[in-house]
C-alpha cells in the first residue's frame, strides 16, 4: 500500500511538474505596424506594438544592404524580429 501511494505521489508531482514547464513565460507581443522595405540598396523595418500589455515597442531602423546576399539581408530580419519577440 505505501508502495502505491508513492508511486501515485511520484505521477502527481511528475504532472505538476510537467504543466509547469508548459506554461513557462513567454513574451506576448501585439504588434499594430510592421513594414519591412528593401529596395536593393537600404533595409528599412519598422516596428510597432505592446510586449507583455504594457511595454511599448517601437523600432525603426534603415540598414546599408547595398552588395549583400538575400541570405544575409534575411538574416538581419530574423535578428530583428527575434530580438523583439515579433513573428
Amino acid at each position: 500500500m505505501k508502495t502505491l501511494q508513492n508511486i501515485f505521489t511520484i505521477c502527481i508531482l511528475g504532472i505538476a511538474l510537467a504543466a509547469t514547464a508548459q506554461t513557462t513565460h513567454k513574451d506576448v507581443v501585439a504588434v499594430y505596424h510592421k513594414s519591412i522595405d528593401d529596395d536593393g540598396k537600404t533595409l528599412h523595418i519598422a516596428i510597432e506594438g505592446i510586449k507583455n500589455k504594457s511595454q511599448p515597442i517601437k523600432f525603426e531602423r534603415t540598414y546599408d544592404i547595398k552588395g549583400m546576399s538575400k541570405m544575409q539581408r534575411d538574416s538581419i530580419i530574423k535578428h530583428v524580429t527575434d530580438s523583439l519577440g515579433v513573428k
